[in-house]
């Protein structure tokens, strides 16, 4: 038998209201009776539906139809780093905002370290204004794990693989299969030699897929012509320059090709494809994220979860995967044919 907040009510000796005001942890409720209510409604197993408190909490806002929040939580050193450094967090974000507003939902970025905001004020703020849906966004490399947090009250869901603890429900770019993609059209477009040169702090994060599509492709197609691809913990290492030499790549991936041409680190003779064509200054042959859909993909979830009643951190993590789009395929040349031209 479901239990409502009237079975609480009883049990507490207490009104209806005061169980809604002392579970929103609203002023003016003694800190003694809040904490009893609270104990009550935990022993007798008592869960708020997140949709109903959500209307409830739009309705004392003053506002007529229906509109629950969502959480769009980001953890860069600045309050707006996730779109500044990483422009295509901002496609992201506007891909997740669009696809709330199609379901009667909004989206709001929380800057978790906002000064003078710890965990608890933060979970005090989301609670008051009926917000039990957060996104969580991708994160910079060394902020791996997230700041202590309560997540039982909420339906969470991060975005790629950045945030390893805790280990949430996520929505990421399909990695695997992009470079596969990649790889394919290369080979389509004649390429025998496909050199792949990546950022191991950057492979890492990703859990080494594009690295292991990479390896796998290598080590089963016909007629490839095997190279080790090129690892570097930094990505100005100068040992790209005596493996390229090395290797004589006929095509190269990696992720920001452009950056690499500019220094003058790759000849621009050599047909280059990007894993992160989504950042490129201007057109190039590559693999697109769609970070658009993938915001998209987000929402949808965290919904989901919000209509299930799953809330806090999962038993068994679930991961779904978003393939990326082969694109500006016209700027990727045909292969030039061995013993033709230099």
């Amino acid at each position: 038998m479901k239990i409502t907040m009237n079975d609480v009510a009883r049990a507490a000796g207490v009104s209806r209201a005061t169980v809604s005001l002392a579970l929103r942890s609203r002023p003016g409720i003694p800190s003694e009776t809040r904490e009893r209510v609270r104990a009550v409604a935990a022993r007798l197993g008592y869960v708020s539906n997140p949709l109903v408190a959500a209307l409830m909490a739009t309705r004392r806002r003053g506002r007529s139809r229906f509109q629950a929040t969502l959480a769009f939580l980001t953890g860069h050193p600045t309050r707006d780093g996730w779109r500044r450094f990483t422009p295509a967090y901002g496609d992201l974000f506007d891909g997740a905002r669009a696809r709330a507003r199609e379901i009667g939902y909004a989206l709001e970025p929380f800057w978790m370290h906002e000064p003078q905001l710890k965990a608890g004020r933060l979970k005090q703020i989301l609670e008051a204004r009926g917000i039990l849906g957060i996104i969580v966004a991708p994160m910079p490399i060394k902020d791996a794990v997230l700041p202590v947090f309560d997540w039982q009250g909420f339906s969470v869901v991060s975005v790629g693989y950045s945030v390893r603890r805790p280990d949430l429900d996520r929505i990421s770019h399909d990695y695997f299969h992009g470079m596969k993609l990649a790889l394919a059209r290369c080979r389509e477009k004649g390429y025998r030699r496909i050199g792949l040169f990546l950022d191991r702090n950057v492979s890492s994060v990703t859990f080494d897929l594009w690295y292991a599509a990479y390896l796998a492709e290598q080590r089963s197609t016909r007629g490839a012509d095997a190279i080790e691809p090129l690892l570097v913990e930094d990505p100005d290492d100068p040992s790209l320059t005596p493996w390229l030499r090395r290797e004589r790549p006929d095509c190269l991936i990696c992720l920001d090709p452009w950056r690499l041409e500019e220094l003058g680190r790759i000849p621009q003779s050599l047909p280059a494809v990007s894993l992160n064509v989504d950042e490129a200054p201007h057109p190039m042959p590559g693999v697109s994220r769609d970070f658009e859909v993938i915001g998209e993909a987000a929402v949808d979830r965290v919904v989901s979860l919000l209509q299930h009643n799953q809330r806090g951190v999962p038993k068994r993590p679930r991961t779904l995967l978003i393939e990326g789009l082969w694109s500006h395929d016209e700027l990727l040349p045909e292969a030039t044919p061995r013993g033709v031209g230099k």
